[in-house]
């Protein structure tokens, strides 16, 4: 027996949104009138799940970026090295760094929350929430450009993401959620899958939790942004019919696909880098094959 369509539309359901919306706003205005200093421009911007539109809860932390985009880092290996010279000549080191602007983005949520609700981990900031207002973690980039093209004084082509330092690990993490959030919305457009995309990640997030919770499955290995980024990689043609068809052709398709070596064809939902490997932001190949015999193995005995 497998798992009965009505469990299934139930878990693809979105979380309700308004709470996060709300403590949102709320974040921003306060980082909007902290006094910054001159010339820096900054885009603060949700994160994560309640972004993407695949949070199961209504009470799941909320992921906000503070970026600043007046000082940013960079990527140049895709350009020719002439003009690789001509983007360091380009553009000088910034005397406002992000150490400063961690300290300062830090400063102003003191201010707007007090010390007591701070902590900080190794990845973000953390505000802890209180009776409407949600867990919060707030994670101090800067803005990140990956160049393809160069020339100086006539124009300049790259994508846009953000990095942060990673103190523990001594090294600069780098995402891309803005082109993430853009290609999720289109692999869910009607046109290509019917709108089946993100309910049928929200699907399969809620089946993880529920292994999770029955000691079926250990937690911490199959991260939602993985799980999200797995799912896109389903073909188009898969997201038809009911969930339980979906469901059923995307795993079998993962598991063939896997099994076929056709791992290094699988990437991340922003398309610029590989889902599986050894690497510090990808997803442990066994992990993965674990996760997805987990899940066939739910789906079929339930």
């Amino acid at each position: 027996m497998s798992i009965p369509e009505a469990r299934l539309q139930t878990w693809a359901q979105q979380g309700a949104v308004d709470k996060a919306q709300a403590n949102f706003e709320s974040v921003k205005r306060s980082l909007l009138f902290h006094l910054w200093p001159d010339n820096a421009s900054m885009d603060f911007y949700l994160d994560g799940s309640y972004l993407n539109g695949t949070n199961t809860r209504s009470d799941v932390p909320l992921d906000i970026v503070a970026q600043l985009d007046s000082t940013f880092m960079r990527d140049s290996s895709l350009l020719h090295v002439p003009d690789r010279r001509q983007l360091s000549r380009a553009y000088r080191a910034a005397d406002y760094t992000w150490s400063d602007y961690y300290h300062d983005v830090l400063e102003a949520l003191r201010s707007y929350t007090g010390e007591h609700l701070i902590h900080l981990s190794d990845r973000a900031i953390l505000v802890k929430g209180f009776g409407r207002r949600l867990d919060i973690h707030i994670t101090v980039a800067l803005q990140y450009r990956r160049y393809v093209a160069f020339d100086e004084g006539e124009s300049e082509g790259y994508m846009v993401g953000m990095t942060y330092y990673l103190p523990s690990k001594k090294r600069w993490a780098v995402r891309y959620p803005k082109l993430h959030h853009m290609r999720g919305n289109d692999k869910d457009s009607y046109s290509r899958t019917q709108g089946l995309f993100k309910p049928m990640v929200r699907v399969v997030k809620n089946a993880r939790d529920y292994m999770v919770v029955a000691s079926q499955f250990p937690k911490g290995v199959a991260p939602s942004h993985f799980i999200e980024s797995l799912v896109f990689n389903w073909p188009d043609t898969l997201f038809t019919g009911s969930l339980s068809q979906t469901l059923t052709s995307g795993l079998d398709w993962t598991m063939h696909t896997l099994s076929a070596e056709g791992v290094t064809l699988l990437k991340r939902q922003d398309g610029l880098g590989h889902l599986f490997g050894d690497g510090p932001d990808q997803w442990p190949e066994a992990d993965a094959r674990r996760f997805v015999a987990s899940l066939r193995h739910l789906f079929r005995s339930w």
